[in-house]
């Protein structure tokens, strides 16, 4: 779900629609103007742009009010898991390390990120791109970080808290701080990692609840999981996972 321009803009599922509304309570559904699967969505200075996946490629669709959505060429065989708006673009990111930049939301370029991972999530704040790549270890996933401060030269640095059969995680910025949640099935725990810079981590506390999810606004930090889970934390993450 993203924010902006006096609109709500949500994506996903098999509903193949996009929704919107003006103020969070009523809503309603723009049928896609093709066959793609979305995942996430971002507002920027141009407008809305939604990524997922349509036969197996990425897909890109840009909007300027979220309501009328067109399909954008991506040039990407891998589908896109997560897009973000920072530093004056768009950055997109997804499967085999592919990253796009786009300062419109018309027009992509493909960069090298220095790995072939599957890219999941990406964040961006204090000047600085922050996304996470998972690979599998044989049982679940480790995840390395990849950073920038332009969104086209990635560097890349493996916490030694995200090694380690890791089931789902996610990222967020507020307030000068970047924050993980991910966590393991079998026993369900979960843990919290903040960062102002991206790179010097400090653990946030483990915990139960399966947190799958987190985000900050209203000067608040909401992290959210199974089974209804909800943590909330005030403007300096405890999160209480």
């Amino acid at each position: 779900i993203a924010y902006g321009n006096g609109r709500f803009v949500a994506v996903g599922g098999d509903s193949r629609a996009i929704l919107s509304s003006l103020d969070g309570g009523t809503w309603s559904s723009t049928p896609l103007p093709t066959d793609d699967d979305l995942v996430d969505v971002a507002y920027g200075e141009h407008g809305f742009i939604a990524v997922g996946s349509s036969n197996n490629a990425g897909a890109v669709l840009y909007s300027a009010d979220g309501v009328t959505w067109m399909p954008q060429a991506s040039s990407v065989t891998n589908g896109l898991a997560a897009v973000v708006y920072g530093n004056s673009q768009f950055v997109a990111v997804g499967g085999e390390g592919v990253i796009l930049t786009s300062p419109d939301g018309l027009t992509w370029t493909h960069r090298t990120s220095g790995t072939t991972n599957s890219i999941d999530h990406i964040a961006y704040g204090n000047g600085r791109f922050v996304a996470m790549a998972r690979q599998w270890n044989g049982i679940d996933y480790d995840y390395t970080l990849l950073t920038s401060t332009d969104g086209t030269n990635w560097s890349e640095h493996a916490p030694p808290e995200l090694q380690g059969d890791i089931n789902y995680s996610a990222i967020t910025y507020g307030n000068g701080q970047f924050v993980i949640v991910y966590g393991i099935y079998m026993p369900t725990i979960s843990w919290g990692l903040a960062s102002p810079d991206g790179f010097a981590w400090r653990p946030t506390g483990p915990g139960g609840g399966g947190i799958h999810g987190v985000a900050f606004g209203n000067n608040t930090f909401v992290a959210v999981g199974d089974f209804g889970t909800i943590r909330q934390s005030g403007p300096f993450v405890t999160l209480g996972l």
